[in-house]
């Protein structure tokens, strides 16, 4: 049984920021989990889903094309795996 203190979600890191036309992001599971990860405005609002899926454990690492998706700006990266989620504020040129 895990401890209180066990995290599912670490490691979360969006490299390339500023992203200009692609996305890559890397992140550590400590077991077998659901995933999502998706992308909110300033107001957070939902705006573009990237990834969600069942995922086994160990490093991950997903490269998503933006291709003018989104508008320039301020954008937060929401992971969620099982009740964990991490959230990281990424710049799109």
């Amino acid at each position: 049984m895990p401890k209180a203190d066990d995290k599912l979600l670490y490691g979360v890191e969006a490299s390339t920021n500023p992203v200009n036309d692609q996305l890559s992001l890397k992140y550590v599971l400590t077991r077998n989990s659901n995933v999502s990860i998706k992308i909110m405005d300033v107001l957070g609002n939902e705006v573009l889903t990237v990834f969600s899926d069942r995922v086994d454990l160990g490093e991950q690492k997903i490269t998503y094309p933006l291709n003018n998706k989104l508008s320039r700006g301020f954008y937060f990266l929401r992971i969620a795996a099982g009740t964990e989620s991490v959230i990281k504020r990424i710049n799109v040129l």
